[in-house]
């Protein structure tokens, strides 16, 4: 068991930030402690062939002052070897034949040759002792080789010392490395864990929990508030789908309840034929409404699910404007509407589906004759004077949508009845005007409303202009084919 605690911890993130900072955290020190012994080990080198050769400077001048007083000369090296018999200083004179001409009471037993010495005031070393000689040179000095040794021994001991230092701050940096790693990553890995508790206690029917966002904005914080937009998207989402399901089943509901009350009536007692007839115009009428609804909720789904596939081509849109116009005229003649056509601009191409852009277009002015009384007009307007963008806008001079119904227009089973009252004909499955947005959002567009109470509402599509003359067709995202085109608002 705790060698399988051991192998599970040792694939965690915590165990590997523990292990990554306190293989950086000792190399970084141990390269640094390493650095520092040898930059001390260099400047006490340094530091001693300088007091050296600064010795033999004064034995040189001590010569110099004294010759030929012999006497004097001993005296004065003797009391400086007496004086730096702390630095085991001590000095001798030989001749150029190598012969010991004088040895100060503090030397060595050396083995000193001048053989030894190939180079002038060059410093070798000899057992613990550092030694440089120099050929005492001019008119009036003798011809001596004069030979100044200074212990090594302080230095490294020294050394030892810094050495001794550096191991033992090593030693507790590798004791304390391990556990200021793991006590600094268990406080960076706390938000993960916090993280994974949060989402493994989601469930798909509650997901009001959220991370703890702590304000600091630092890559963990910023972590946890993208996860809790995430979260919030989805339970948006799942509150979506779980109205749509709900108003989905009662907009079936409506027309399977028409069906059964009409069955049941016509089996209820014997009739004629023509009451028959009557009750099966009914039921054929229900089941088309409900063939509708059917289609255009299957439509929606392809388009959740990503099904749906098209292919496109650069196209004009005041054709498909016209063919719109044309096929609503005598709608509006019956409605009382008058229908008028705007253009601004030349060319109004755009890339892409002739039908689905014909169908979305078909809707809007659908939904505005219905939505406008006797005598009023609806107005289609072709915007094509902008160099990127086409705009094709349908107003009408109805009652209008209010303020608090525009936020919603286009959400799926959204009626807003109660402001935009219909002249004349069924309600609609409020799935109209999400469709179209979906088929515009499809082209890479933009579909928006605007609206006063009690002066219309204007539905304005805006596409990317392309050019006419282009050639190729070019992919559109996902498009759903409605059979259906009026009463869907």
């Amino acid at each position: 068991m705790p060698l399988a605690r051991a192998r599970e911890f040792s694939r965690t993130l915590r165990f590997r930030l523990v292990f990554w900072n306190t293989v950086v955290l000792l190399g970084s020190l141990l390269f640094t402690l390493a650095l520092l012994r040898e930059s001390v080990r260099y400047s006490l080198r340094t530091e001693f062939e300088r007091q050296l050769f600064e010795d033999l400077q004064e034995v040189i001048l001590t010569v110099e002052q004294t010759w030929p007083d012999e006497v004097q000369l001993h005296q004065e090296l003797e009391r400086k070897a007496v004086s730096h018999s702390h630095r085991d200083w001590w000095t001798r004179v030989f001749s150029p034949e190598g012969r010991v001409l004088w040895v100060s009471s503090n030397a060595p037993a050396l083995p000193l040759p001048v053989s030894l010495f190939t180079g002038h005031d060059q410093i070798v070393a000899s057992g613990e002792y550092r030694v440089i000689h120099h050929r005492l040179e001019g008119r009036n000095l003798p011809d001596w080789i004069i030979k100044v040794g200074v212990s090594f021994a302080p230095i490294e001991a020294e050394l030892r010392d810094l050495t001794a230092q550096i191991a033992m701050i090593g030693g507790v940096a590798m004791f304390l490395a391990p556990l200021g790693g793991f006590f600094l990553a268990t406080r960076a890995t706390r938000p993960i864990s916090q993280i994974i508790a949060t989402a493994a206690g989601l469930q798909p029917q509650s997901l009001d929990a959220r991370l703890v966002v702590r304000g600091t904005d630092d890559e963990l914080d910023r972590l946890s508030g993208t996860i809790n937009g995430l979260l919030d998207r989805i339970a948006a989402y799942l509150n979506q789908m779980r109205e749509f399901t709900s108003n989905a089943a009662h907009e079936l509901r409506s027309p399977l309840a028409a069906i059964q009350s009409s069955l049941e009536v016509a089996l209820d007692s014997d009739r004629s034929t023509d009451d028959y007839r009557a009750l099966l115009d009914d039921v054929l009428e229900e089941c088309t409404e409900l063939a509708k609804l059917v289609n255009q909720l299957l439509a929606l789904a392809e388009v959740d699910a990503g099904l749906s596939r098209t292919n496109s081509q650069v196209i004009e849109l005041e054709p498909l404007v016209d063919r719109s116009l044309q096929m609503f005229q005598g709608v509006a003649d019956v409605a009382g509407v008058r229908l008028l056509k705007r253009r601004v601009g030349s060319s109004c191409g755009v890339v892409g589906d002739a039908a689905r852009l014909r169908q979305v277009i078909n809707n809007l002015v659908d939904n505005a004759i219905k939505f406008t009384p006797e005598g009023g007009t609806v107005t289609v307007t072709l915007d094509c004077s902008g160099a990127n963008l086409v705009r094709l806008s349908v107003a009408d001079t109805g009652a209008g949508i209010e303020p608090v119904d525009l936020p919603h227009i286009f959400d799926r089973f959204y009626r807003a009845d109660k402001s935009r009252k219909r002249t004349d004909g069924p309600r609609g499955t409020g799935l109209g005007l999400s469709i179209c947005q979906a088929i515009v959002h499809a082209h890479d567009g933009e579909l928006t409303v605007d609206s006063l109470p009690g002066r219309g509402a204007t539905f304005t599509i805006t596409l990317t202009a392309a050019g006419v003359g282009s050639e190729g067709q070019t992919p559109v995202r996902g498009v759903p084919i409605v059979g259906a085109t009026s009463g869907s608002a």
